[in-house]
């Protein structure tokens, strides 16, 4: 029994298992003498291990398993690191799907019905295109919300700070920091929300930030990976900047180009209370 614990638990842990009737026994005596005030986790009281149920349906004390509260712990951290890489902007707890105003606009509802699409998998590639404060970043925040309920990675990433990131990252040689790591980080997150596309972009100025984002864009088109862009650029006047890029946008299969039309859409925030 001792050779099939070893396999399954730490040193520390595996001298902490009762292993002959007699200690079995004293641990049960201990156990039930024992303040549970205080215990998190009923089923095992806090060690982390059960013995399972045999197919006789008695206690088998020959193996062990991970209690469920293990692995609720591990999903908790698991959450906590997708959140953490995710980056959200902060105080924007509110920007979710069902907080999205669209009363008495047209192209909101279709942006809306855009970004359900997307989660439904119907479209891997979205495009708002408009003007600011028309609840593009809002859209990109609230996709990569429910990506990371769904137990996915996602990211959330204003493109010039992108580029900055990226640029930094070449100063370190491997590890999570790395140009290397970030690179394959952006081409393959589950989820990615490239927020400003074209920002105060100059051809002539950045063709080294362009070759990066014609890269990520290109690689998640071929592969059909879930991507949303928002950009105050129209589609000729991104044609001038990359022909490339305006190509995935309209061409990559189950893809979708919405152009925004309405009013700032802080102001209809205001006005739909």
């Amino acid at each position: 029994m001792e050779g099939i614990l070893a396999d399954m638990l730490p040193p520390e842990k595996l001298a902490q298992v009762p292993k002959t009737p007699s200690e079995i026994e004293q641990a049960k005596l201990r156990l039930r003498s024992r303040n549970t005030a205080s215990v998190k986790c009923p089923v095992c009281l806090d060690s982390g291990y059960v013995h399972p149920i045999g197919e006789n349906g008695k206690t088998d004390y020959s193996r062990v398993e991970n209690c469920k509260c293990v692995a609720s712990k591990r999903e908790a951290e698991r959450q906590e690191r997708y959140l953490k890489l995710c980056e959200l902007p902060e105080d924007t707890e509110d920007r979710t799907l069902e907080s999205f105003q669209t009363k008495g606009y047209v192209i909101l509802e279709q942006v809306k019905q855009a970004a359900m699409d997307m989660l439904s998998g119907k479209i891997k590639m979205l495009s708002l295109l408009a003007d600011v404060d028309t609840g593009k970043t809002h859209i990109a925040i609230a996709l990569c919300r429910k990506w990371l309920e769904m137990g996915k990675t996602a990211k959330y990433v204003f493109v010039p700070l992108l580029l900055q990131e990226l640029r930094s990252a070449y100063k370190y040689r491997d590890g999570e920091e790395s140009y290397d790591y970030k690179f394959e980080f952006y081409l393959n997150v589950g989820f990615l929300a490239l927020d400003d596309l074209f920002r105060e972009y100059h051809k002539a100025e950045n063709d080294w930030g362009m070759e990066k984002i014609e890269t990520i864009i290109d690689y998640r088109y071929i592969h059909g990976l879930p991507t949303l862009i928002t950009s105050n650029k129209t589609l000729d006047e991104m044609n001038e900047l990359s022909a490339m890029i305006r190509s995935r946008l309209i061409r990559a299969k189950n893809s979708q180009v919405i152009v925004i039309a309405s009013p700032e859409y802080v102001t209809i925030r205001k006005k739909n209370g």
